[in-house]
């Protein structure tokens, strides 16, 4: 019997770079994934490893679980790809890439054409923004606040998306905890993919902005401080959030920190002006890998240091933005006042030339 030929269509390097590569597998989910392409509208590119894969600078990376013992840059997008009656092993491989998507063809092919078909739009998907502290209580979340209500202030359509299922609810520090809307907990169940006009009418809105809180009123278990994949349901939601709302910003927290750092175009690490949190932002810095980083410094400003001389030791050939010490910002976020703070003259004007720093176009307008 001839041996059946493959339904993949021919590598052409030039015109695949940038489209979706796939990395190993068998000949049945080459063809699979292929179909799936071919109804997406994707060229799909095939190579035998990772480092091969990047070398064509993929929009997106499609790994099998035989080769994801090799290491992915954190910022690429990575979506776990396998057959039918592999998914724990599929699942596994995830949790070792941080990688919160995965498809099990062919019963995903749905989900994943719908997705690989957004990349066809011209319009392109909305940007998403990790917040994250070098240091604790470096003030990641209030800035994340300040940050959403200023750009939402400027005339861009923003959500601000709670990281953190054990950080209490980001919704206290504004006192949206009574917003009506749905939270984390009211999305737990969904499936496969989430109508984007849909979320963004069920989401609650506070100053200029809208949000999506894990919320006091519904906490949720423990999880374990290994990094793992967010579960599907989070997958959705945030694919959902990308193509609805221009930007999004994450408050990425302390425990799921490296499963949503996927998701994030860019990240805003916030470094108090202290030596172990400048410390710790060099190493976050390297850690990061590629992801577009831009620190900011917190005050109060310590001995030695000034975003001058942070930014030499971060290696950045410009001064850094600096969010200024202002009295009361503990008790504003006690209060549920943090968004009357972030209005202040000298904290808006920082936010702002943070939101030009991280926009791609600089067009933010003032309130």
């Amino acid at each position: 019997m001839a041996e059946r030929g493959s339904w993949t269509p021919g590598v052409r390097p030039d015109a695949d770079r940038g489209a979706v590569v796939l990395v190993g597998g068998s000949q049945e989910l080459h063809d699979e994934t292929a179909r799936v392409c071919a109804a997406a509208g994707v060229p799909l590119t095939t190579t035998d490893t990772v480092r091969l894969a990047l070398e064509r600078q993929p929009t997106v990376l499609l790994v099998t679980p035989g080769s994801a013992h090799e290491r992915v840059p954190a910022g690429t997008s990575v979506i776990l790809i396998g057959a039918a009656g592999e998914e724990d092993f599929v699942w596994a491989a995830a949790a070792r890439h941080h990688a919160g998507r995965v498809a099990i063809l062919p019963q995903g092919a749905g989900w994943l054409a719908e997705y690989l078909g957004r990349l066809q739009d011209p319009a392109g998907p909305g940007s998403i923004v990790g917040v994250l502290g070098s240091a604790g209580g470096a003030g990641a979340s209030i800035l994340s606040c300040w940050l959403a209500d200023c750009a939402g202030a400027g005339g861009v359509s923003t959500v601000l998306i709670d990281g953190d299922p054990s950080g209490g609810g980001l919704d206290l520090a504004f006192g949206g905890e009574r917003t009506p809307g749905v939270r984390w907990a009211d999305l737990s169940e969904v499936r496969g993919s989430l109508n984007p006009a849909q979320l963004a009418s069920a989401l609650p809105s506070a100053g200029h902005f809208s949000f999506l809180s894990h919320g006091s009123m519904h906490p949720e278990p423990a999880r374990p401080s290994a990094p793992t994949s967010p579960p599907s349901s989070t997958v959705a939601v945030i694919d959902a959030a990308r193509q609805v709302f221009p930007l999004a910003f994450i408050d990425l927290g302390s425990v799921d920190r490296d499963a949503l750092l996927g998701f994030c175009d860019r990240v805003v690490l916030v470094v108090p002006a202290r030596l172990r949190a400048v410390s710790a932002a060099i190493a976050a810095q390297a850690r990061l890998g590629p992801l577009p980083v831009h620190p900011v410094v917190s005050g109060p400003l310590s001995p030695g240091f000034d975003p001058y001389s942070i930014a030499d030791l971060l290696d950045i050939g410009h001064a850094l933005p600096l969010l200024p010490r202002i009295r009361g910002v503990g008790a504003a976020e006690a209060s549920g006042r943090v968004l009357e703070i972030g209005r202040r003259r000298r904290l808006r004007a920082a936010c702002r030339t943070i939101l030009h720093a991280i926009s791609e176009n600089g067009a933010f307008r003032d309130d």
